[in-house]
């Protein structure tokens, strides 16, 4: 399980779920690792970076939905519903402040390593570090964000995670 605590209720879930992209990159669900996928892509446009915690332009973030996975995603193109992706379910207390995501079963990544709910708290942290225009969103709403990104915290308290 994860659980993230907000400090403001005006942030959208989706604001701060573009955190996870890359702690669920390449996530495989119960088949193992596969080497002959292949992704195509028209570099007629200037992607800068395939880092999708450091992305922020169209082209770039085409490229990193079609290479990573989230924990949610959102019903139909056109909808604001988020429904679970690499989540298995999510809850959301009732003061919207508290966010319990389980992760589905038998996730790995493209290296067949197991992805754990710690891992969210690392890509959290790498998040709130590197220099990119979004760090705030996480640092400013989710409780010990800013406090990790001024250097006065070695975690964030507002996050946990139970591996199990």
């Amino acid at each position: 399980m994860f659980a993230a605590r907000r400090t403001r209720r005006s942030v959208t879930l989706s604001a701060v779920l573009g955190a996870f992209i890359a702690v669920t990159a390449c996530a495989s669900g119960n088949n193992p690792p596969a080497a002959n996928h292949v992704l195509v892509v028209d570099k007629s446009f200037d992607m800068k970076t395939a880092d999708p915690q450091r992305e922020f332009e169209v082209s770039g973030g085409i490229v990193a939905k079609a290479l990573y996975s989230t924990l949610l995603t959102f019903k139909g193109a056109d909808s604001a519903t988020p429904v679970p992706s690499v989540a298995k379910s999510y809850t959301a207390s009732s003061d919207a402040k508290t966010y319990t995501f389980k992760l589905r079963p038998n996730l790995h990544y493209s290296d067949g390593t197991p992805i754990k709910a710690s891992d969210v708290i690392v890509a959290l942290e790498r998040d709130i570090k590197i220099p990119w225009q979004a760090a705030s969103f996480i640092s400013a709403y989710v409780a010990g964000g800013t406090a990790f990104a001024n250097g006065k915290a070695k975690t964030i308290s507002g996050v946990t995670a139970d591996d199990s």
